[in-house]
């Protein structure tokens, strides 16, 4: 076998650290992506409705996995409220 890295081709070198991960990983990534996604949509939906432009460009620029788009619904339900 090979030298690990750049040079070789990690599938052949089982022992490779820099291995890409599996099915499960990008499994996992992939759902992180929606629940954030469906999140920020909400999140977004909901400034623009209430006309809230502050709110706009951060919640679609920062990857925060969901967390500032539902700190921000969250906000706005107790103000509603």
């Amino acid at each position: 076998m090979g030298r690990c890295c750049k040079k070789t081709v990690h599938d052949q070198n089982p022992g490779c650290k820099h291995r890409p991960r599996g099915r499960k990983a990008r499994a996992l990534v992939s759902c992180v992506a929606l629940w954030d996604l469906s999140w920020k949509a909400a999140a977004i939906h909901k400034a623009l409705q209430k006309d809230d432009k502050k709110w706009v460009l951060p919640l679609a620029l920062v990857n925060s996995v969901g967390l500032l788009p539902i700190i921000y619904l969250a906000q706005e339900r107790k103000k509603s409220s």
